[in-house]
């Protein structure tokens, strides 16, 4: 029995590493249409990270009135920055300057 769950999971590991196989073969076009919900996917999985799993230890350990004085007006704070800085991808073939992303980055490690 253990020998066959090691046999399925070896397997299921072998399947899921032809994604990126996968995702190769299909069209540019579809993959924008695609990149779009994955991008929220992603960020949605963030925030769900953040809310489900850390704010709940963070509110054991704390009052919940200075857990949520942080939060909300760091959330608001770099939903601010992000809009000032006018954050974009670049795919320029010269040379691409730095970004907002670049600062927003440091902001956030710093914090």
């Amino acid at each position: 029995m253990v020998l066959l769950c090691i046999l399925a999971s070896i397997f299921l590991v072998s399947i899921i590493s032809l994604v990126g196989i996968i995702t190769l073969s299909i069209k540019d076009n579809l993959v924008h249409k695609m990149l779009f919900c994955l991008i929220g996917f992603s960020a949605g999985a963030l925030f769900g990270t953040a809310f489900l799993h850390i704010l709940p230890e963070s509110l054991e350990n704390n009052k919940s009135e200075t857990v949520f004085f942080y939060i909300v007006p760091g959330i608001i704070a770099f939903f601010l920055m992000e809009r000032y800085l006018h954050w974009r991808h670049c795919h320029e073939d010269g040379g691409c300057r730095t970004h907002a992303f670049t600062y927003l980055n440091l902001v956030g490690w710093i914090s």
